[in-house]
């Protein structure tokens, strides 16, 4: 499972994916026979690409099994693009949805602003029924527990409420 940012916009560009990550993906999935899942995740820059939906078919042709084959949408572009935008594009390619909270959040709170972002990516899910995971990405080590606690329920109590 490769997680690298280095295939992150504007590090590269869909060109680059067209000549170098999705063949690189490829060719370690025919050299392994199909024996070990190859797959990457961790990629971010759909606010930042000039054809977004392209990028995230990208981003697709290379998702490994431990994902599902989901839309992945991480910060900063979950921010910029907002959770509608992803559920979306997650509806127009069928799949289901995994949207990462940035780590910064989760370390710095507050308690309801956590509560409000993960609201923010569950409600609109919920409301168009794509399947989807919340991601905690990336936690520090030093995260107050009460922080992680407090986002374990907010995704409970947003999963519960009525539409």
């Amino acid at each position: 499972m490769g997680a690298d940012a280095w295939g992150s916009l504007p590090n590269s560009d869909l060109g680059i994916w067209d000549e170098f990550i999705i063949p690189t993906h490829h060719f370690l999935r025919e050299i392994l026979g199909g024996e070990i899942g190859v797959g990457y995740a961790g990629y971010w820059g759909e606010s930042l690409a000039p054809d977004p939906r392209a990028f995230v078919q990208r981003k697709l042709a290379v998702l490994g099994p431990g994902f599902g084959g989901c839309v992945f949408g991480l910060d900063p572009d979950l921010g910029r693009r907002g959770s509608e935008w992803f559920v979306a594009t997650a509806q127009q390619f069928q799949r289901g949805l995994v949207l990462g909270i940035g780590s910064d959040l989760l370390y710095e709170g507050p308690l309801r602003d956590i509560a409000l972002k993960i609201g923010q990516c569950v409600r609109p899910a919920r409301e168009k029924k794509v399947p989807l995971s919340i991601f905690f990405a990336q936690v520090r080590w030093d995260t107050p527990p009460a922080h992680v606690h407090a986002a374990v329920e907010a995704v409970r109590r947003s999963a519960m409420e009525n539409p």
